[in-house]
């Protein structure tokens, strides 16, 4: 019979699993297609810097620079929000990740997160439904092997038929296996007719992962079920979801990357790394003509006014000096930057934030693998419903 009329089943469990089931499937829909996480940081700044020696003073009003400045950013902002499509699109693009065997990588990547995260979820409850719905067969065999607590004799069994039939009683001699410790034998007749009639499809012995059975003779008997081993895979291979959760929640719990701004770190990271920032810089901004025209807030070179070509030519000598001289970085650049004095301070934070879609798949997961418990359970006591009725 199947579970969903089996008198074994709670009438309530027949009408709401099919119903839990269906939720099921909607739960894990919503997951798949609302925002699952985003990328957010959240900055909160406040740093002063101030020419303090007579070189910083100098270089500062070369480049027409206030001496005191004041720089605040607080902010939060959203970099980038995800959902599982993106992931999958961005998996097949491999963007950023070169080409060759990295690509093909990632292809397959993409191809496993749609198998195993897209379409096994919604399988798997497609398979439930089955087993609850589907009338699967179960029976028990007998175990017809040796067994060192049995003898095999020959005994007479009578076949009895209904008075008015004019077919004679007769007997027949069969082979009947006889319990050494209980010395009782055998099962009544209509269980000795159905070993006869399927005695060459007999189960082999019962092994430690077998499921056994003794009828009230003490005659063994092997469970023989479909729905049983199928349900347990499904429970052993829904269990994929949950490294979905896992990784999910993992992003959530380890992407936790904080900056506390201290003055005296940021000073120090900028001597360690001036000649790379001075080379940024003189990538960007090559020509020292142009340069000092933007600094200066006028013309300078050769179409400079005469009132300002001092400013322009002390302007023009500073970053020129920074630009072709291969030690300024680490000897004058050094000296310019350790007289400014630096105050203040403050943080910034990067998270990753869960969203809807995560809760939706959290509850998802968790719901399916119950469902597969509940049927699973439900199947158990029919088959004990079953076995009971047949020993």
């Amino acid at each position: 019979s199947s579970l969903t009329t089996s008198p074994s089943t709670p009438l309530l469990l027949k009408i709401l699993l099919p119903f839990l089931l269906l939720a099921n499937h909607v739960l894990f829909y919503h997951a798949q297609t609302k925002p699952m996480w985003n990328l957010t940081y959240h900055t909160d700044i406040a740093i002063s810097a101030t020419a303090s020696t007579i070189k910083s003073k100098a270089t500062f009003d070369a480049l027409n620079l206030p001496h005191h400045y004041e720089f605040t950013n607080k902010e939060t902002k959203v970099v980038e929000t995800f959902t599982y499509m993106d992931a999958i699109r961005k998996l097949w693009k491999a963007e950023g990740l070169g080409g060759g065997r990295v690509e093909l990588l990632s292809k397959i990547s993409a191809a496993l997160l749609v198998a195993f995260s897209g379409i096994w979820p919604h399988l798997k409850l497609v398979l439930v439904h089955l087993c609850w719905f589907w009338p699967f067969g179960r029976g028990v065999w007998l175990d017809d092997d040796g067994d060192d607590d049995y003898d095999e004799e020959d005994v007479e069994v009578e076949e009895e038929h209904d008075e008015g039939h004019a077919h004679p009683t007769h007997n027949q001699t069969i082979r009947k296996r006889c319990n050494r410790k209980t010395r009782r034998c055998g099962c009544n007749n209509s269980e000795i007719t159905m070993i006869r009639k399927n005695r060459n499809n007999c189960f082999p012995s019962c092994s430690t992962t077998s499921s056994c059975s003794c009828c009230s003779d003490g005659h063994p008997h092997q469970s023989h079920a479909i729905r049983t081993p199928f349900l347990r895979t499904l429970s052993t291979l829904g269990k994929w979801s949950l490294a979905d959760v896992f990784v999910v929640c993992i992003l959530i719990a380890v992407l936790h990357l904080d900056w506390n701004v201290h003055p005296d770190d940021i000073r120090s990271g900028i001597e360690k790394e001036l000649p790379t920032l001075l080379s940024y810089v003189q990538g960007k901004y090559p020509d020292a003509v142009k340069d000092c025209t933007d600094l200066l807030g006028y013309t300078c070179g050769k179409h400079a006014l005469v009132i300002h070509y001092p400013a322009c030519l002390a302007c023009q000598a500073a970053i020129n000096a920074a630009y072709s001289h291969p030690g300024w970085a680490t000897s004058e650049g050094k000296d310019i930057v350790e007289g400014v004095t630096l105050e203040g301070g403050g943080y910034a934070r990067l998270r990753v934030v869960g969203m809807i879609g995560t809760y939706y798949f959290c509850a998802a997961v968790v719901m399916s693998i119950l469902m597969g418990l509940v049927v699973e359970w439900m199947d158990g006591r029919d088959g004990e419903r079953v076995e009971e009725k047949l020993l």
